[in-house]
């Protein structure tokens, strides 16, 4: 993992004790490669964004078994990170995710700061959060653009994976 430059790699169930388990890990590699404080921060928000969005959709979700398992990595390379997720969505829910993001990411820090607000003033939020304030607050936080792929499996289930990019050359 390390010559790949992998600091993390889950596949598996997601819950709100492992979120806690990942960010302690992470932590600890982050310090040990004697990372800024404002990068861990910016990795430790875009992670619990990632997988809260991960633990909301299973828990709405009655998919299978085997198509509740998600996938998290976090790679490094020279000047930046990569904060990935993968997991399955019902195909329905497809078109509706890709329209979002590319909203998300049609929009400029401010844009997105506005819309934000927007959200937050307007929407009708779910016991659980909702209403796509983690995917702006991912977008906003890491300041760049959020790169996504939708691949259908069958009729009723997609894969879907998200990949945020963290610089680590800026503060």
């Amino acid at each position: 993992m390390e010559t790949e430059n992998i600091l993390l790699l889950y596949k598996g169930q997601v819950s709100n004790e492992l979120l806690r388990s990942l960010l302690k890990t992470t932590e600890q590699k982050l310090e040990q490669m004697g990372e800024k404080v404002v990068i861990r921060k910016k990795i430790f928000n875009v992670m619990v964004e990632s997988i809260q969005n991960l633990i909301k959709h299973v828990e709405e979700h009655e998919l299978n078994a085997n198509s509740n398992n998600a996938i998290l990595a976090i790679c490094h390379s020279p000047g930046y990170y990569l904060v990935a997720t993968g997991n399955f969505i019902p195909t329905q829910d497809a078109q509706d995710l890709s329209n979002k993001l590319d909203r998300i990411n049609g929009m400029n820090r401010d844009e997105l700061r506005e819309y934000y607000q927007s959200v937050l003033e307007n929407e009708s939020l779910s016991a659980k959060g909702g209403a796509g304030l983690g995917l702006i607050d991912i977008a906003r936080k890491s300041g760049e653009k959020v790169n996504y792929s939708l691949k259908p499996i069958n009729d009723t289930l997609s894969f879907f994976t998200l990949t945020i990019k963290v610089n680590s050359h800026r503060d």
